[in-house]
């Protein structure tokens, strides 16, 4: 043993030896007397409960009550950054009908994988490519002109000109709130936010 260890603990051992001879050991509260504290429940198991290594439940198809209490668009892997869709009510109108993202945008493999949000999604629509693109399924828009102006009032519009309006200035909410990447819809290109630097 070396000099330096047993110097060391030396007071440490005798601050020890002497406290234990002055008040003497430790008791516990049931051998003090004192009430024990308040403390957490004894633990109970529940043997009826499943173990984690049983195997899970059959998945029940869902009937109209639980269809019903079920979220309004399926859980997509879109909704994991653009989770505002998932109730905004353009997209729940097509989810209902079974349309969902991949329909009118494409799978958009690249631009869900791309961590730096750089790549784009795999189909976009430019103001001009809106009307042509919602014309495919609904060939006819059967709101009467009382609607279509009450929607306009509604949504604040200044858009004077018909030739001017496109479906989802007055169908959802069907844009980003917040946008830190923005690209040119026709082309794909990045126009502003985060830039990959080039090595």
């Amino acid at each position: 043993m070396s000099r330096r260890w047993r110097a060391g603990c030396c007071p440490a051992f005798l601050a020890l030896a002497t406290a234990y001879s002055v008040l003497g050991p430790a008791k516990t509260s049931a051998q003090s007397g004192a009430p024990k504290p308040a403390g957490l429940p004894p633990l109970q198991v529940d043997k009826d409960a499943p173990l984690l290594l049983d195997d899970p439940e059959p998945v029940k198809p869902p009937t109209q009550k639980s269809a019903a209490k079920s979220p309004a668009v399926p859980r997509l892997i879109c909704h994991d950054c653009h989770g505002n869709f998932r109730e905004e009510s353009l997209a729940v109108a097509h989810a209902k009908a079974s349309v969902a993202c991949v329909d009118c945008h494409g799978t958009s493999d690249a631009h869900a994988n791309d961590e730096g949000n750089t790549t784009p999604p795999g189909v976009m629509y430019p103001r001009s490519g809106i009307a042509p693109k919602c014309l495919e399924c609904h060939k006819t828009h059967n709101a009467s002109a009382t609607k279509v102006i009450a929607r306009w009032q509604e949504r604040g519009l200044a858009k004077t000109s018909a030739q001017d309006l496109v479906c989802t200035d007055c169908h959802g909410e069907h844009r980003m709130k917040v946008r830190t990447i923005q690209w040119d819809r026709k082309t794909g290109q990045l126009l502003s936010g985060w830039k990959r630097s080039e090595k």
